[in-house]
């Protein structure tokens, strides 16, 4: 029982890396909103996602 934990978590951590190494952003700079708006949105939302965590 114990090998096939373990072998389903080297299948998660293997679909991780390859994820991870396949999606990576070449400059910090592009991940960051580019115009205000879109940083006011992004802010505002998970003020609001934090919000409903919280439970108000």
């Amino acid at each position: 029982m114990k090998g096939k934990y373990f072998a389903a978590a080297g299948l998660a951590l293997a679909g991780f890396v390859v994820y991870y190494f396949l999606n990576k952003r070449k400059n910090s700079e592009v991940a960051q909103p580019q115009n205000e708006n879109e940083r006011h949105h992004l802010t505002n939302a998970f003020a609001k996602a934090k919000q409903v965590a919280v439970g108000r």
